[in-house]
């Protein structure tokens, strides 16, 4: 599955990123209140399966997004180059308020 996506750009939203153990989970926020939140925005082929999948490892169920571990949206994200860029990303859908903080925005797993 991965051979479809190509890197795009590096970029940014605001919110908090958590460290939920052997994942991070992004909840999206305000851009007078909350910090940053770096990645990278992947371009993917216009391929429903390939979207379909995607959701599937997100744990995201369209039609149940409620009782889904992420939610897809659309979302603008801020890339490098300072050009914004309507993007689909995965929201946590959990209780962050259990979890650590990521405070520099940028995910690394544990080794």
């Amino acid at each position: 599955m991965t051979a479809k996506f190509r890197p795009y750009a590096k970029g940014w939203i605001y919110g908090k990123l958590y460290d939920l153990g052997d994942y991070p989970g992004a909840v999206l926020g305000d851009q007078n209140s909350d910090p940053k939140i770096f990645g990278t925005v992947f371009k993917i082929p216009g391929d429903l399966e390939l979207l379909r999948r995607l959701d599937e490892y997100e744990g995201f169920n369209p039609k149940e997004p409620k009782a889904s571990l992420f939610v897809r949206r659309r979302h603008f994200v801020t890339l490098s180059t300072g050009k914004r860029l309507r993007c689909w990303l995965y929201e946590y859908n959990g209780q962050p308020s259990r979890t650590r903080v990521v405070p520099s925005g940028r995910y690394q797993p544990a080794s």
